[in-house]
């Protein structure tokens, strides 16, 4: 291993003086934790900033403090430069060489991976060969749920997708913080450590031109910059809004298949999360329009005049729950279905009856207990924050 290489992986590894974990976020996401001793691959995948790489020292040091040696474990940070990581041959070197110097079972944290070409194929053959290495890594694509890898990797690696701060993780990073300063503002760790407005909206700024430029734009291959980044703010703006994308190609004189292409890259970048209409049939709730919800709030706020807490707060109960659908009939709609609940979201003390209408049927048709999340817990409702905050 040359000097080079030795300083850039010495300076984050335990073994480093100023190795820091950071603010303890494993609580939120503990089967990281629970499935490290396993032989599978622990795939660490999320939005830029959104704290993969500060996961990963928390995973490392968790390990150290089970009395793991720290020349066991190794970090490398897969996209820096100078590490000349083009492609699976040189990660192999490195890490074989590593293994030369430290034999015995080693654990690998390979940080934002998809910089690698070829990893995935290297992964499945390191994973089935006689070594005994253990991979934890991170990326910043939805890639990893590509059809061709996950034929590649299954029964070999476990998914874990690390979103912004829910309300509890918030709480931890600013204790003296409120509801309304996470819903505002959102959960990116850097944004909610900010003592002003002006640096929290500089942050979100870079943020969000450096998703678009590099994970979606570039990584993507599109073309006009200027169309795509007016379609994604206008998607980014209301959050919860139904995607049509002829009524889109439309406004932006675009076709239908172009705009499916500009949102379908947005997603893989996880930069929105798509909520599908409910329904039994697969094939009925693709022929659906789906609901788009930014991947954090403080994005939105970029680009609107003034903050609408009711669809903060739907954004921070999508982010919550993850995997959930909607419901929309001449009735009215219901913001989320999950297997057990119907869930109602407003920001007001008690829902209108319009937000009402629709519950008590939907829910005696297709066995769901309704749940209004509004401002306060009463008969009726269960308070924003106190659903928020359960784990």
């Amino acid at each position: 291993m040359d000097s080079t290489t030795l300083n850039i992986l010495s300076a984050v590894n335990l073994r480093s003086g100023s190795f820091d974990a950071g603010i303890d976020r494993l609580f939120a996401y503990p089967l990281l934790i629970e499935l490290l001793p396993r032989k599978e691959i622990q795939v660490v995948a999320g939005l830029r900033r959104t704290g993969k790489t500060v996961l990963l020292r928390q995973c490392m040091r968790a390990l150290a403090d089970r009395g793991i040696k720290p020349e066991q474990v190794l970090f490398v940070p897969c996209d820096n430069p100078l590490l000349g990581l083009s492609s699976f041959r040189e990660l192999d070197l490195l890490l074989a060489s590593y293994a030369d110097e430290h034999p015995g079972a080693l654990y690998f944290f390979l940080d934002e991976i998809q910089a690698v070409k070829g990893w995935e194929r290297y992964l499945k053959s390191a994973y089935d060969s006689s070594r005994p290495w253990k991979f934890v890594i991170s990326g910043s694509s939805a890639h990893f749920f590509a059809a061709d890898t996950a034929t590649l990797l299954t029964g070999r690696h476990f998914f874990h997708r690390i979103t912004t701060l829910g309300l509890e993780e918030y709480f931890r990073f600013r204790p003296e913080g409120s509801l309304g300063d996470y819903l505002s503002w959102g959960g990116f760790p850097e944004v909610v450590l900010a003592e002003n407005e002006r640096t929290r909206r500089e942050l979100l700024q870079t943020y969000l031109t450096t998703v678009i430029e590099r994970d979606i734009i570039r990584r993507a291959r599109l073309r006009d910059r200027r169309q795509v980044r007016a379609l994604l703010e206008a998607v980014l703006a209301t959050p919860g809004g139904k995607l049509n994308s002829s009524r889109l190609a439309s406004q932006f004189r675009l076709t239908p298949k172009t705009v499916e292409r500009y949102l379908a890259a947005a997603a893989d970048a996880f930069l929105i999360s798509l909520v599908p209409h409910f329904s039994f049939s697969k094939r009925k709730s693709r022929h659906t329009l789906p609901k788009a919800y930014p991947a954090d709030y403080g994005f939105t706020r970029l680009l609107v005049k003034r903050v609408e807490l009711g669809r903060a707060a739907e954004w921070a109960v999508q982010q919550h729950l993850g995997d959930a659908t909607y419901w929309s009939s001449p009735e009215g709609e219901i913001d989320f279905i999950t297997g057990a609940e119907a869930i109602q979201v407003t920001f007001a003390d008690e829902p209108s009856p319009r937000e009402w209408a629709s519950l008590p049927s939907f829910c005696r048709r297709f066995k769901r207990s309704p749940l209004v999340l509004a401002r306060a817990t009463t008969e009726r409702t269960t308070s924003i924050e106190e659903f928020l905050r359960r784990r």
